[in-house]
């Protein structure tokens, strides 16, 4: 078989045939300028580029943080603004951060989900990440109950693998358009899954997900996936499959429930808990794309709030906005519990104050530098040595125009329901501990 690895993706528009203009569009400049890019975060072995957007708050009340991974042939603030993300962040107070590939690291500018070196726990783009969310949380306050991860296509890849590498760090998450964690280890396995999809059973498909985070006891993050019927660039199946691997990882035993709605069919997932911890939108007539709901006409002041978004690269008129779906189930509509509330209040943000040192080599830090709780994540393996910035060797890229893949059959058997779950309350005291551990190895 001879894979032509230059060729074009296949847009959303021409899948769905609404028109669309799919060439690259830049977020407008009034938005674009809004984001702040941060060059130094820590070694990034990934050599990934961060831009933010931090609310502006008069207080310290808690921040939720989403996690937002662009697709191939986007940009981080392109896709952020068409998704309708920037739009919520805004509407609701919380914060996004926004990493963006490099194209030395990849010609098509997607992540690389299907190298196993980038998706490992504290490794390559995946430690990148967690660097940014490290550096951001250690100077804002952000909520460590309430710090998510979404993404489209290859970014909705690399989202499931951070929820599988650290997910003590995640509340939920949300795959579109994406596939299973230990789909590919390269580009030809890569092309092959994103064709006709990989099928394993749950167990084979958890055992993935476990491996990605070894030693771990606590709950697992609440995935929400969502595909389109007729996307011909990552199969179908490829949903079905990540639905196995995380009922499997969640241990659900029940049957789902199931919403027909205009634009999807709703399936939920629940533990024996009753909590909701996997769901699944099986779109309609949607291609490879981000499903918005943009508003109609004018706007009159009476305004939908759950009608948002704007088309451009890879995000298409759905009938249903999955931005604001991921948001409302994730309660980002709504303030922060007490408990965050209160450790958030008790910690001074300001960027670490370095003093002449009375002992060479020791920095001195003010006392927010050790309480300040980040969230929650496992003490980590010395991080690859790496120059910030430096180009990492050429790589071969996946995604790659591919012949329309076969028609989705979701699972049988959903009604929305809001995040229930106490996986937040995991990691607060380790996160303490972790800080006050790597303050005193700089003493010693």
């Amino acid at each position: 078989m001879t894979v032509n690895l230059d060729a074009e993706l296949p847009g959303a528009a021409s899948e769905r045939g609404s028109g669309l203009n799919l060439e690259f569009s830049p977020a407008s400049p009034r938005q674009s300028d809004r984001l702040e890019e941060i060059t130094s975060f820590g070694s990034n072995p990934g050599n990934l580029r961060m831009l933010a957007l931090i609310p502006s708050r008069d207080d310290a009340a808690p921040i939720p943080l989403v996690v937002v991974l662009h697709g191939c042939r986007q940009s981080a603030a392109d896709y952020a603004l068409h998704s309708g993300w920037i739009e919520l962040a805004d509407l609701w107070g919380f914060a996004l951060l926004l990493p963006e590939q490099r194209p030395e690291n990849n010609a098509h500018g997607c992540f690389n989900w299907f190298r196993p070196e980038d998706v490992q726990h504290d490794s390559g783009e995946l430690l990148s990440i967690w660097q940014m969310i490290d550096h951001v949380t250690g100077i804002h306050p952000i909520d460590p109950k309430r710090v998510f991860a979404t993404g489209l296509s290859a970014g909705g890849a690399m989202a499931v693998a951070l929820l599988a590498g650290y997910p003590d760090l995640f509340a939920a998450g949300a795959a579109i358009g994406g596939l299973p964690l230990g789909s590919a280890r390269n580009v030809i396995e890569a092309l092959g899954s994103m064709y006709r999809g990989r099928s394993r059973s749950g167990p084979e498909w958890a055992a993935r997900v476990r491996d990605a985070a070894p030693g771990h006891t606590g709950p697992w993050p609440r995935i929400t996936i969502w595909h389109g019927d007729q996307d011909a660039t990552v199969a179908p199946r490829n949903a079905t499959e990540l639905v196995k691997q995380w009922t499997t990882i969640h241990e659900v035993k029940k049957p789902p429930t199931v919403e027909q709605l205009p634009a999807a069919q709703h399936h939920c997932y629940m533990n024996d808990d009753g909590d909701v911890v996997v769901d699944f939108y099986a779109l309609t007539k949607l291609g490879h794309a981000d499903p918005i709901n943009p508003p109609e006409g004018s706007d009159d002041g009476d305004h939908d709030e759950a009608r948002g978004g704007m088309p451009g690269p890879y995000v298409a008129p759905a009938g249903i906005w999955a931005a604001y779906c991921n948001a409302r189930a994730w309660g980002l509509d709504q303030p922060a519990d007490a408990e965050s509330a209160a450790v958030v209040a008790a910690t001074v943000v300001a960027e670490p104050v370095m003093l002449r040192p009375l002992i060479p080599s020791v920095p001195i830090f003010p006392i927010w530098a050790i309480v300040t709780v980040r969230p929650a994540a496992r003490a980590r393996r010395p991080a690859p040595v790496a120059t910030p910035g430096a180009p990492k060797p050429p790589r071969a890229t996946a995604g790659d125009t591919m012949p329309a893949a076969p028609t989705m059959t979701p699972p049988a058997d959903v009604a929305p329901a809001p995040i229930a779950s106490d996986h937040g309350q995991y990691g607060v005291l380790g996160a303490l501990k972790r800080r006050l551990r790597r303050y005193l190895s700089r003493l010693w």
